[in-house]
């Protein structure tokens, strides 16, 4: 499997797959490493090889046998995938809190008419239905990093619409503007 780690720790790392999945998987001393460059590391491209079988995405029957890095290369900078990472997950876990810190205001919501959003508090006091709809989570949980529709200054999330437009700001890679329609 191949896939861009979005988190990893000593004991896990989680993977947004090339076929548009986030696993996680367990990882113990066992796991050879010696074909990743940089290790394991939010951010970087890398081939997963294991035994046992997914259901959907969960890998809790599965066995990582070696972590190398990957040889498909994803479009966007390490900088951006780390980014988009941390939207996805944010995203997928509906977590406004840390979704509202990977924006920069003001905030464009596209739903047909443009409505700016001004700061993180007003951003936070939105109700999730109106800026998470399921269609919405779905469509940028499923991306493919290697990929990602990108441009000049950033790139998009989502598989078409609804999508995230996150954009090269001063302060790093940061979601610029919520398209629904």
């Amino acid at each position: 499997m191949y896939g861009v780690i979005i988190e990893a720790s000593e004991k896990h790392m989680t993977l947004q797959s090339d076929m548009g999945t986030t696993v996680r998987f367990g990882l113990n001393k066992d796991v050879d490493v010696t074909g990743l460059k940089d290790g394991i590391a939010a951010g970087e491209a890398v081939k997963v090889e294991y035994k046992g079988e997914l259901k959907g995405e969960s890998a809790k029957k599965v066995k990582v046998n070696k972590v190398s890095d990957s040889e498909k290369l994803p479009q966007l900078s390490k900088e951006a995938l780390v980014a988009a990472g941390s939207i996805i997950l944010a995203v997928r876990n509906k977590d406004q809190s840390s979704l509202a810190r990977l924006c920069e205001y003001p905030l464009v919501f596209d739903t047909g008419t443009d409505r700016r959003i001004g700061s993180v508090q007003e951003f936070i006091s939105l109700k999730r239905v109106t800026y998470l709809p399921r269609g919405f989570v779905s469509s940028v949980s499923k991306t493919n990093l290697f990929v990602t529709n990108s441009y000049s200054d950033g790139f998009l999330l989502g598989l078409s619409e609804p999508n995230l437009v996150v954009s090269s700001t001063k302060d790093g890679y940061l979601i610029t503007g919520f398209h629904y329609k």
